[in-house]
C-alpha cells in the first residue's frame, strides 16, 4: 500500500492545471466516463460552461490550503486539476470519515436490490442472540442519520484503532443514552455497525457486494484501494478507506451524474436525492453525507458540538451534499450543475472548528468558483465570517463506558 505524504513545506501556485482551448465544441457535451485504467477526458472549462479565470483562482486558493489533490469534473469531463495531482492521484489516501460516505453508498445500492430496508431494526439483520431488545430496535436509518443514541465519544473511540477486537459487538456494549431518533450525536461506531448490517443484509463480506455493485461497474477496480478490517475481520465503517484520489473522483461523478456510469444506473436517483435530504435532527446531514439543504448545521462533539445558524456552505449551491474526512478529505456534489469537487490533503484551513459550516475552505472556494459558473446563480454571501453558534461540551465526551466496549465489548 502506497501512502502520498507530499512536501508540506513551500508552496507555489505554478503548475495549476486548466485544459488549454483547442478546437471549439459545443456548449457542455459529456464525456465518457473513465472505465478501469482510464483518465477522466479533459475539456477546456469555457466549453463547459466555467470561466477558467474563476477556475484558477479557486484551483490557486484551494492549493495554497495544501490540497494535494484536486479534481473539478463537469458532465464526466475533467476540466481543473491541482499542481500536485500528477504526483498524488494515483497514490493511496485516508479518506478518514468521507468512509463513511461509501458506506451509505453501498447501504443504497442494498436498498436499491430490496435486500436493506432504511426504517426496518437492525434486529431484522443480526444474528440471533446478538444485542439485547432495545437496541435491535434501532433503525437502519437511525444509524445512518447519527440519532442511534448510542453513547458516543470520538476520541475514546479512537483509542483502541488497530486494536478493535469487534466493532459490531463494540457497537452494540454501547449503553442507549438518548431515545433513538431524537437526537444527532455523531458516531463512529454507528457507522461500523451499518457496515456490518449491510453485509448481513446482503448475505456477504460488504467489501466484496461493494465491489461488485459499486466500485467495479464505476473503473474503480479490485486491489486498487485498502479498506481496513478489526481483528475479526470486520471492515470498519467510520474510516480506513485508503483509496486513489483519481478512484475517489469517480465516486463524486457519479453521483453528480444521479447514479448512471455510461449508460448503466449503479445507484437509483430515489436514493441518491435522499443523499442531499436534511434530517430533522440535524439541518446539514442526511445518510452519512453532509448536505448544504438546511438552515442550522449541527457539528460533531469535538472537542465541543456547535450549532452554527446557516447553511453548511452559504457559498455553494442548495443542493450540495458531500463526503467529509478528517483534515477536509472531500468530494462535493452539485446534482444540478452536474459538477463534482474532490480533493484530499492536510489540514491547512484558517478555522479549526469540526462543524463544517466553519469552514474557512469550503467557504472561499466556492465563493471564487461559483463566480464563474454560468448557470450556478448563486449570490455572493460576502467574505467568511465564524457563523453564530451554540456550542456545548457533551458532559459523555470522556465517559470510560466508550473505551470499556471497545477493550472487553459484551
Amino acid at each position: 500500500m502506497k501512502l502520498f505524504a507530499g512536501a508540506v513545506g513551500a508552496m507555489v501556485l505554478a503548475g495549476l492545471t486548466i485544459t488549454p482551448v483547442a478546437t471549439a465544441e459545443p456548449v457542455r457535451e459529456a464525456c465518457s466516463a473513465p472505465a478501469v485504467g482510464e483518465d477522466f477526458q479533459r475539456r477546456a472549462p469555457e466549453s463547459m460552461g466555467v470561466d477558467p479565470a474563476a477556475l484558477h483562482d479557486a484551483l490557486a486558493y484551494a492549493s495554497a490550503r495544501l490540497r494535494f489533490s484536486i479534481q473539478v469534473v463537469r458532465d464526466n469531463c475533467l476540466i481543473g486539476e491541482g499542481q500536485y495531482n500528477q504526483y498524488s492521484v494515483d497514490q493511496q489516501w485516508q479518506l478518514f470519515s468521507a468512509t463513511k460516505g461509501i458506506v451509505s453508498l453501498v447501504a443504497g445500492a442494498a436498498w436499491d436490490q430490496g435486500k436493506l430496508d432504511l426504517d426496518a431494526p437492525i434486529g431484522t439483520y443480526l444474528p440471533e442472540g446478538m444485542g439485547d431488545e432495545a437496541h435491535r430496535a434501532i433503525t437502519v436509518r437511525q444509524l445512518l442519520t447519527q440519532t442511534s443514541g448510542l453513547l458516543e465519544s470520538l476520541p475514546l473511540e479512537a483509542l483502541t484503532l488497530g486494536n478493535d477486537p469487534s466493532l459490531p459487538r463494540q457497537a452494540m456494549s454501547l449503553p442507549i443514552v438518548r431515545e433513538p431518533g431524537t437526537d444527532f450525536q455523531y458516531s463512529q461506531r454507528a457507522a461500523d455497525l451499518v457496515a456490518y448490517v449491510v453485509g448481513q443484509a446482503v448475505g456477504e463480506d460488504i467489501q466484496a457486494f461493494a465491489q461488485r455493485e459499486l466500485f467495479g461497474p464505476i473503473g474503480i477496480a479490485e486491489g486498487s484501494y485498502n479498506w481496513s478490517r478489526d481483528r475479526s475481520g470486520n471492515t470498519y465503517g467510520y474510516a480506513h478507506m485508503f483509496m486513489q484520489p483519481k478512484d475517489f473522483a469517480k465516486i463524486g461523478a457519479l453521483l453528480a451524474s444521479a447514479g448512471v456510469w455510461n449508460g448503466q444506473r449503479v445507484l437509483s436517483s430515489e436514493y441518491i436525492t435522499k443523499l442531499g435530504e436534511s434530517s430533522p435532527q440535524n439541518g446539514c446531514y442526511s445518510l452519512l453525507l453532509w448536505t448544504n439543504a438546511g438552515d442550522t448545521c449541527v457539528g460533531p462533539a469535538f472537542p465541543i458540538e456547535e450549532v452554527v445558524g446557516h447553511r453548511m456552505i452559504p457559498s455553494a449551491p442548495a443542493d450540495l451534499f458531500a463526503l467529509n474526512g478528517a483534515m477536509h478529505q472531500n468530494v462535493f456534489v452539485m446534482p444540478n450543475l452536474g459538477m463534482s469537487v474532490t480533493w484530499t490533503g492536510l489540514e491547512a484551513s484558517q478555522s479549526t472548528s469540526s462543524n463544517p459550516a466553519n469552514s474557512e475552505l469550503y467557504h472561499e472556494f466556492f465563493r471564487i468558483l461559483m463566480r464563474g459558473v454560468d448557470d450556478a446563480n448563486v449570490p455572493d454571501p460576502g467574505p467568511f465570517m465564524p457563523g453564530p453558534t451554540l456550542s456545548r461540551t457533551p458532559g459523555d465526551m470522556f465517559d470510560l463506558r466508550v473505551l470499556e466496549s471497545g477493550i472487553a465489548p459484551k
